[in-house]
């Protein structure tokens, strides 16, 4: 019986973990670091409840709570880890710094095609989707994020061009997706506002 506790015990540590690991990633967040934090916070929950049982089996406790201290390692490791994910769940989702994003042409009609979308000191670079182009910053004249999504708008050749781009830098989820769309509004503002004034 001790055997089969133990083993349910490691199995959820694993379990939580991961899981920590996996909300810490799709947080942009260094998974590694914050997996080996929450081994150890939940392997001390555990340790924890288990030497709570231990008293409960020295002591002359009642049966009830000799029955809450077999478990009690379980829910402190269930609860510890909780904690740790409010904590994520609370911190900003962290994009990269990059300049130079992977991104899919999400404009109707143009099957989604893959390629890069780049902030350059005079301007913008889209190579390899529906519409390689160059942008200059005179040129452009609205940058805003929609959702999962970056709409472009500039002139050119006397006629206005849109474009409407889903970025797929790390982390790459519906959560990380739009801030980096609301970051690369707001980079693509400021490099325009340094070259060559306001964009529209």
């Amino acid at each position: 019986m001790m055997i089969v506790g133990l083993a349910v015990g490691l199995g959820l540590l694993v379990a939580l973990v991961q899981w920590v690991g996996k909300i810490a990633e799709s947080r942009g967040r260094f998974a590694l670091g914050w997996a080996v934090t929450a081994l150890a916070a939940v392997g001390t929950a555990a340790v924890a409840g288990v030497l709570l049982v231990e008293r409960a089996v020295d002591s002359d406790a009642s049966d009830v709570l000799s029955m809450f201290a077999a478990f009690s390692p379980l829910p402190f490791m269930v609860v510890t880890t909780l904690l740790i994910v409010v904590v994520l769940r609370l911190l900003p989702i962290k994009t990269s710094s990059a300049r130079d994003w992977p991104v899919h042409d999400m404009t109707p009609g143009s099957a989604g095609a893959a390629g890069r979308f780049a902030i350059e000191s005079t301007g913008l670079r889209i190579d390899g989707v529906s519409r390689a182009c160059r942008i200059p910053f005179a040129a452009l004249h609205s940058v805003c994020a929609d959702g999962e999504c970056l709409r472009l708008a500039w002139d050119e050749d006397g006629r206005r061009c849109e474009i409407m781009l889903m970025p797929h830098g790390k982390p790459d989820s519906p959560q990380g997706r739009r801030q980096q769309s609301r970051v690369i509004e707001q980079r693509v503002a400021g490099a325009a506002g340094r070259s060559s004034g306001q964009v529209a």
